[in-house]
């Protein structure tokens, strides 16, 4: 099964004195469990394509359909209603709130902070498989850059989505700490059966991946598995 989809997807800026191709005639099938990898340099177009998949940006020209719905026939609203059923996001630069707890953080994507047990039990459940229950009550500023990362993975799921979208996860980690952060992407592929979709620079994190694509220009080259591109 087809879950997100697109066709002939192009991206364009303007200024006032040119015209820059973000995108580029993007055709891509990701299917449902997937875990896929788009990899390519700074300025490739990656950051640009996982915004377009999540809804964050319009393409130009193209379409995108997500769970067989095509989301250039929804309104603003519909798009945010299918974006919180559907994605979570998890960004290179964590995106936690600094004036709020660890349970608090995990707790933002289903907008409450009230009292309902099986909502608090839920992210507790979280906390606890990302190795943070000793940090529950502390706030963003007290973790370590790993601690971060795993707390944005912890809220990324907190809405049970099928898809996560994932954006240089791993860019400011070090190597080990990397290592552990995509052991939890993995373990959250094979026992929660979701669909990631993880840009990356770093070709070591492939190993990690079922599909990955190269991308140079606003374009995909080629299937990374079959040949890098010189």
């Amino acid at each position: 099964m087809i879950i997100l989809r697109l066709e002939n997807v192009t991206k364009l800026y303007r200024t006032t004195s040119e015209q820059i191709i973000a995108l580029n005639q993007i055709n891509l099938n990701v299917r449902k469990g997937q875990f896929v990898g788009i990899l390519g340099p700074s300025g490739s177009g990656k950051t640009t394509l996982l915004q377009i998949m999540g809804m964050l940006e319009q393409p130009t020209e193209g379409k995108l359909w997500i769970d067989g719905k095509d989301t250039s026939q929804l309104s603003v609203k519909e798009k945010t209603t299918l974006r919180h059923e559907k994605i979570s996001f998890v960004f290179q630069q964590y995106q936690l709130l600094p004036a709020l707890t660890v349970m608090e953080n995990v707790l933002l994507p289903v907008m409450t902070f009230k009292k309902d047990k099986t909502l608090i039990e839920r992210a507790e459940y979280f906390i606890d498989r990302v190795g943070l229950s000793h940090r529950r009550n502390h706030p963003p500023a007290k973790l370590s850059g790993g601690e971060q990362q795993r707390l944005a993975i912890a809220r990324a799921l907190m809405n049970d989505p099928e898809i996560i979208l994932a954006d240089e996860p791993t860019g400011n980690l070090d190597q080990e700490t990397t290592t552990k952060i995509m052991d939890y992407f993995k373990e959250i592929h094979e026992t929660e059966k979701k669909t990631i979709i993880m840009v990356t620079h770093n070709l070591e994190l492939t190993d990690y991946m079922e599909q990955t694509y190269w991308m140079r220009s606003g374009a995909i080259v080629n299937d990374l598995k079959l040949k890098i591109p010189e």
